[in-house]
Formats: structure tokens, C-alpha cells, sequence
């Protein structure tokens, strides 16, 4: 069954008719749609990800475009989304950061909920944000991109709202993953050092010159890393910190806020 739905579902991209369409059967290919199905499946065959055979994904009321340079927004990156844009309620002349941007989901469903928000996206790969870049422009949305580590590159900028997904599987951990991620997916985008926690580290670090008082923080962590990244944020600028899980009931998401109190740098 799942066979045919996704074949279904490369038949339907081909044609660009619906799968309740192609489903029914009363759709003759023509002889180049036939070819390119056959290239398509063939990809799938070989272990590439649906996503990255389609080249797009739908992402809340997005619709992104994907290589193989980003990763695949997954379910509870949408999560994350939806609980950023329930928490904040940007006024006039707040600026929002998504850092280790990829694909531009999360930056990208925020300013799509919140017009009037400034939203930056930031990556260390040129390729990544060149797909942001064009799914912006894909979704009619106005935001500025960023070739950075990081916070380079945001000069007297300074952030309110910190979005960030980044890169958490500890070196260890990586040989495990499923072949279609390692595999098809980049590990620039995956690998967070020895632990898992290395990002999380350098942007505790980073951050204070770069947020606002009471900036909100909005992070994606590892099935097992809540206790982990709250030591990490366990300093007096860091307050209210929250872990929330998955639906599986893993850590997934860590938010808190920034206090830029005397003497914190």
C-alpha cells in the first residue's frame, strides 16, 4: 500500500493532477510523463527520501522546495512552528533570527503568521540558503538571508525572538540513523559533536551580545537532551526555561528567555 501511495503520489507531481485523480485510474501517461515517473521511482528505489524525489514538501500553509543540501522539515519541526507562532506577539520593530535556517521552514511559517515581523534567516551553508532564499521568494514572503556561523554577519542588529533547529546527533549516534538520512541528508546539518550539545554551547555563548532584553527562545533538542541543554542554559541570563516533548513523549523542544542582567555579558 505505501508503494503504491507514494507512486501515486510521483504520478500526481508528474501530472500535476490530484492522487484522488490518479487514483481512480482513468488518467492515460503520456510517453515523456511515463519516462519521467520511471526516473522518479527509480530515485525512490534507491533509497532517496519521497521529499527529496518530489524536490518540495508541504510545511503548515507552505510549500518548500528541497535538495539534497537541507534537510527534510519533519513533524515535530512543524510543532515547533506552531508553538512559536501560539507564544509570541510581535509588535513594531521586533526582529526575529532563525538560525541554522536550512530549508527557511520555521523563519518562513513565522513571518507567513506575522507579516509585520522582521524575520532574518541565517546558515553556514551558501547552498541552504540559497533554498531559503527561493522558498521565500516561492511564498511571497519578505525576508533577509544570511551566509553566517552563527551570529556573524548581524552587525548592531539585535534579536528578539531566537529560533533554532540545529544541528544535535552526537557523533556516536550518527552511524545509527536510518540510511535514508545519512545517507541523503547532510551531515553538516545533523552532526552536533561528541554529545549533541555542541551548538547549543556555542549559541549560549554567542547569544548574549546579540538578544535583546526578554528575548524568547525557541529550540529543537534530541529525544534524550532536556536535562542536558537546561545545564548548558543554566546561567543567571537564561530564565523560564521549559522542556516540552514530542508525541512520543521524547525531549524535543527547549524555550526560554534572555535577561541581560548587570553584569552578564
Amino acid at each position: 500500500m505505501k508503494h503504491r501511495r507514494e507512486t501515486n503520489q510521483i504520478i500526481a507531481h508528474v501530472t500535476k493532477l490530484s492522487e484522488m485523480a490518479i487514483d481512480r485510474g482513468d488518467y492515460v501517461l503520456s510517453q515523456e510523463e511515463q519516462g519521467r515517473v520511471d526516473q522518479l521511482v527509480e530515485m525512490r528505489l534507491r533509497g532517496v527520501p519521497l521529499q527529496q524525489v518530489l524536490g518540495e514538501v508541504d510545511f503548515l500553509d507552505l510549500k518548500l522546495r528541497l535538495t539534497k543540501d537541507v534537510l527534510i522539515p519533519r513533524q515535530e519541526t512543524e510543532i515547533l512552528a506552531e508553538r512559536i507562532i501560539e507564544s509570541i506577539d510581535p509588535g513594531e520593530g521586533k526582529v526575529a533570527l532563525d538560525l541554522c535556517t536550512g530549508s527557511g521552514c520555521i523563519g518562513l511559517a513565522v513571518k507567513k503568521a506575522f507579516p509585520q515581523l522582521k524575520v532574518i534567516l541565517s546558515d553556514i551553508s551558501p547552498m541552504a540558503a540559497d533554498i531559503a532564499k527561493g522558498n521565500a521568494e516561492l511564498n511571497g514572503l519578505d525576508v533577509e538571508v544570511l551566509v553566517a556561523h552563527l551570529f556573524e554577519e548581524l552587525g548592531e542588529v539585535k534579536i528578539d525572538y531566537l529560533f533554532c533547529n540545529p544541528p544535535y546527533i552526537p557523533a556516536h549516534e550518527f552511524a545509527m540513523l536510518d540510511k535514508s538520512v545519512k545517507d541523503h541528508e547532510p551531515s553538516i546539518a545533523l552532526l552536533g559533536g561528541s554529545d549533541g550539545l555542541m551548538f547549543y554551547r556555542m549559541i549560549e555563548e554567542d547569544a548574549k551580545n546579540c538578544l535583546n532584553q526578554n528575548a524568547q527562545c525557541f529550540f529543537e533538542i534530541g529525544y534524550n537532551q532536556g536535562e542536558g541543554v537546561k545545564e548548558v542554559f543554566s546561567g543567571a541570563a537564561w530564565t523560564n526555561q521549559r522542556v516540552y516533548p514530542d508525541y512520543a513523549s521524547h525531549d524535543r523542544f527547549f524555550f526560554l528567555e534572555f535577561s541581560s542582567l548587570p553584569g552578564v555579558k
